[in-house]
């Protein structure tokens, strides 16, 4: 009985390895990519912000908040409120990535804007920080609609990257995103 146990051993183990490789090609990269944890606006106009992100103001009228009105799962989301011409990003916090690997970026969003998409690449980051010398990926805004829409992208890591970001894209009227997932593909 003992002998019979044993010789499965490796069975097990080899499909143990495969859930766990499996499961490591699928973990989510991103921190609170549901918005689900909020603190209080260091800068600007009082209200709640996911942590782990920070947004940005590239072309004005803009201003983000997390929004608890609408959400794809759970109680939160990311609004964007962008006038007409408007433009702002919501960087994630970093994250390590492999060079060579390739990363599905998916985020559900809707809304009256557009969202675009695109992955930084550090070879050292916030250390000491260099930026890689193929440095930005990115997929065009596409238009977001009343109803919620998964929008995404992947991109391969380059050379010498070592961390890496996700920055949304907002443009062009309100946009909610949810559900940010980032995930090495293999």
């Amino acid at each position: 009985m003992f002998h019979r146990l044993l010789g499965a051993l490796p069975t097990a183990v080899f499909v143990g390895g495969l859930t766990m490789a499996a499961w490591a090609a699928a973990r989510n990269l991103v921190a609170n990519p549901s918005f689900e944890k909020v603190e209080k606006a260091k800068v600007g106009e009082p209200r709640e912000v996911p942590t782990e992100w920070r947004f940005y103001v590239i072309v004005m009228p803009a201003a983000d908040r997390a929004d608890t009105s609408t959400a794809h799962t759970g109680k939160t989301s990311f609004h964007f409120s962008l006038g007409e011409k408007a433009k702002a990003f919501l960087h994630s916090a970093a994250f390590p990535v492999t060079t060579g690997t390739k990363y599905r970026v998916r985020v559900w969003a809707k809304g009256q804007g557009s969202l675009g998409l695109e992955m930084l690449w550090w070879k050292r980051y916030p250390e000491n920080i260099a930026m890689c010398e193929h440095h930005r990926d990115a997929k065009e805004p596409v238009k977001a609609a009343a109803d919620w829409k998964v929008i995404e992208a992947t991109f391969t890591a380059p050379e010498e990257a070592t961390k890496a970001y996700l920055r949304l894209v907002g443009v062009n009227g309100d946009l909610w995103v949810d559900d940010v997932e980032v995930t090495a593909q293999s």
